[in-house]
């Protein structure tokens, strides 16, 4: 009973970070702010599967969710600096 009791806690907490990184990256969008949050989300999701007691299945999902939001962080940030170059 106590697994999924933490199981369920986990993924409340989950899903309240996820909507709240969500609302931050709305209200800022298309600003430097949504590359540092992407960041911090990879660094978060690195710490998580290094410290984590993560199952390989969890390990692969979080990583993968990294990856695909770095992928946007480095797109982003190349827009950003195409777009900084065009202004100038």
């Amino acid at each position: 009973m106590h697994d999924a009791s933490s199981l369920r806690r986990s993924l409340q907490i989950d899903g309240v970070a996820s909507g709240l990184c969500g609302v931050l990256l709305l209200a800022g969008a298309g600003q430097e702010q949504d590359v540092v949050l992407n960041a911090a989300w990879v660094a978060g999701s690195a710490v998580v599967i290094l410290a984590g007691p993560l199952t390989a299945l969890g390990t692969l999902a979080v990583a993968a969710v990294a990856v695909a939001v770095l992928l946007f962080g480095i797109l982003e940030a190349v827009g950003l600096a195409r777009l900084r170059q065009a202004v100038r």
